[in-house]
């Protein structure tokens, strides 16, 4: 079994990926985004009910203190 911490650099890069991402984008820009359309369709398909607006608000508000909180895991 891999070690908990592999596990929380798995995730924090792909946190980091979000931010990097979404930095530079408004919501609207990011509402209309060719990946984010691409990531909308597979999410609907694959998970019924998700909004736009969460998907952004998670982005913006939940990922980069996350990212944080990560970062003082993992060096630590």
């Amino acid at each position: 079994m891999k070690n908990d911490l592999v596990y929380i650099k798995h995730i924090l890069e792909a946190a980091e990926k979000v931010v990097k991402y979404t930095d530079p984008l408004s919501e609207n820009a990011f509402l209309i985004d060719e990946k984010t359309q691409e990531a909308r369709d597979k999410l609907i398909h694959d998970y019924m009910g998700v909004e736009e607006k969460t998907v952004w608000d998670t982005a913006k508000d939940d990922i980069p203190p996350l990212v944080q909180k990560l970062n003082h895991i993992v060096e630590a």
